[in-house]
């Protein structure tokens, strides 16, 4: 790796770390799971007997309550736990280089899946950039605690698992094999039923392309053992995911039903879907451009239409994770952020076409253009974003502090403090939807107020918009 490229993943590291440190825990979720589960659905207010989780004893206690009563993603909240566990200020660092790490993925699968330190820094600089413009949610993904191992250490395993397929299928380019070999089956079985046990949407639909993919193998005779092994460690995974006794019971408690209205359902989820494709339109207008530039290539060139293969497979994809949320029971923004992954791989996938088979899909005058557009509205958003969650935290830490520094004979009392200036529909808009929501309520009683108040081991927590803050009724 050269100097320029250490570089460049070290501004972005930076980027991530200052974004990280500026975000306070947030009220609710972050709060409730730094505690043992307890069996409660989580809009439920915490009991005053909880225990903060303080072993790994607890924390597997915790995860064995959770995934029975409440949600089988046992391997995210397990990282959300160890962290809470931890400290923020370890989360800070470990998730800053995470999503470096999601960038370089990124870049090994537009590169055939090769793992190597010979980077081009532009297009480095555009994975970044790219994934800042076009996921929606960004705050909640690379930032929030809880949400960061979610969606961005999930998928970031996801890849990690699916590189090596990657790998294989160009392996007629460089007659590359893995050595099939037993401790490998084993680990890549291990690696897949790590990766498949993350999220519902997304593993879904690798696994169905896998299972394609080596029918596909199997009747050239390139099939190999461990990509066998890998696909059943998957769909093991996603079994333990998907039949987790939990998920019944969170559905019973959001919905007041073990059933879910279909109907009503796809029709609320269709609007978040249309929010998702009018906010990346310009990446799917590239990317369905390029491919429609590259139905008139030479159909002769084997290795041509085995790259513009991989970048449709990887176009339906980014398309089948986004829209088999319509069928869910609820469908916040950032679950579409799998899709934008694939999204964003595909249009990559298509510069390297351009590159290696010189085919013009974007002129360079454009690219130039369009790169400068990226830049003014990276840096504008960015510049936002970056005030926004400055003072944001002020005010948070400001409350904090408040809290933390109770007297002992307050304690027993419910204590009134500041709300958090929320964001403003303008403000929104300046960040590029990248900013967070701290809410609490000015009902004591609310779930986040309760997490907030056992947290401090305060009686009670109420935030009003008065200038009366101190103490209220015993």
């Amino acid at each position: 790796m050269n100097k320029k490229v250490f570089l460049i993943f070290a501004g972005v590291f930076v980027f991530y770390y200052i974004f990280n440190s500026l975000t306070p825990l947030e009220f609710g979720d972050d709060y409730v799971y730094s505690f043992v589960w307890t069996g409660r659905p989580i809009y439920e207010p915490l009991s005053e007997n909880v225990n903060r989780i303080s072993s790994l004893c607890d924390l597997v206690s915790s995860q064995w309550t959770h995934y029975i009563t409440w949600s089988g993603r046992t391997v995210a909240h397990t990282i959300a736990q160890f962290f809470l566990w931890k400290g923020k200020s370890v989360f800070n660092i470990i998730n800053s280089f995470v999503s470096v790490l999601l960038v370089a993925e990124l870049y090994w699968f537009i590169n055939k899946g090769h793992i190597r330190c010979r980077y081009r820094c532009n297009i480095i600089f555009l994975l970044f950039l790219l994934l800042w413009m076009f996921t929606l949610g960004y705050g909640g993904i690379f930032f929030w605690v809880t949400g960061a191992c979610n969606y961005l250490w999930t998928n970031v395993l996801l890849l990690g698992f699916v590189l090596s397929y990657v790998r294989k299928y160009f392996a007629d380019e460089d007659n590359w094999c893995y050595e099939d070999k037993k401790p490998f089956i084993f680990l890549n079985f291990v690696f897949g039923v790590a990766a498949g046990w993350t999220n519902e949407n997304s593993v879904l639909v690798v696994i169905l392309v896998l299972c394609c993919y080596i029918l596909f193998c199997r009747k050239n005779d390139s099939l190999e053992r461990w990509m066998i092994a890998g696909l059943f460690g998957l769909i093991t995974g996603y079994g333990l995911l998907m039949l987790a006794p939990g998920n019944m019971a969170r559905l019973y408690a959001e919905h007041n039903s073990s059933s879910w209205n279909i109907v009503s359902g796809i029709l609320k989820n269709l609007e978040v879907l249309k929010s998702v494709f009018i906010f990346q339109f310009f990446l799917w207008y590239f990317v369905l451009r390029g491919l429609f530039t590259l139905r008139k290539t030479d159909k002769n060139n084997r290795l041509l239409q085995r790259n513009v293969s991989f970048a449709k497979v990887i176009v339906m994809v980014s398309f089948t994770m986004s829209a088999i949320m319509l069928f869910s029971p609820a469908f916040p923004a950032r679950s579409a952020f799998s899709g934008t992954i694939y999204l964003i791989m595909a249009a990559g996938i298509l510069l390297r076409i351009q590159d290696e088979f010189q085919i013009t899909i974007i002129t360079g005058s454009a690219k130039k253009f369009l790169f400068c557009v990226c830049m003014t509205y990276f840096i504008f958003t960015a510049g936002y974003s970056l005030r926004n969650y400055y003072y944001t935290n002020l005010q948070v830490q400001e409350l904090i502090d408040m809290v933390e520094k109770t007297d002992d004979q307050d304690r027993y009392k419910v204590l009134i403090v500041k709300k958090i200036k929320q964001p403003s529909d303008q403000e929104n808009l300046l960040t590029g939807f990248h900013v967070l929501s701290h809410q609490l309520s000015e009902d004591e009683t609310d779930w986040k107020n309760v997490a907030l108040a056992r947290y401090y081991a305060v009686k009670g927590i109420r935030a009003v918009e008065s200038e009366e803050y101190g103490y209220g009724q015993e």
